[in-house]
């Protein structure tokens, strides 16, 4: 699913779909507790998020036991975008990119 994914963590289609389908009824069966303001961005992350990014194959919990700088995902990492530095909530690395992603 995700660029250059090693075949180690390469998710099937049939295994992602059944955790997209996971993860929709989860959020439909409790649609007013996620729409409250007291459901946080941390645990929309590791409800959903984590394991919806962790489903497309990327590493999120570091398992290859790399340093920061080489893992493929960075939780609230400071990264360039343009000219600017900013706290990314996501950091993707492929071998050739690196993509941010924010909560809201």
């Amino acid at each position: 699913m995700r660029p250059d994914s090693p075949a180690l963590h390469a998710p099937s289609c049939d295994t992602f779909r059944a955790e997209l389908d996971r993860l929709v009824e989860l959020f439909n069966r409790n649609l007013s507790l996620h729409k409250s303001p007291s459901y946080s961005e941390a645990r929309l992350r590791m409800d959903f998020l984590d394991p919806f990014f962790r489903a497309l194959g990327w590493d999120v919990e570091n398992k290859a036991g790399l340093i920061p700088q080489h893992r493929e995902v960075e939780i609230e990492s400071r990264t360039q975008v343009g000219s600017r530095q900013k706290r990314a909530d996501y950091l993707f690395r492929t071998k050739s990119n690196e993509l941010t992603g924010e909560t809201q």
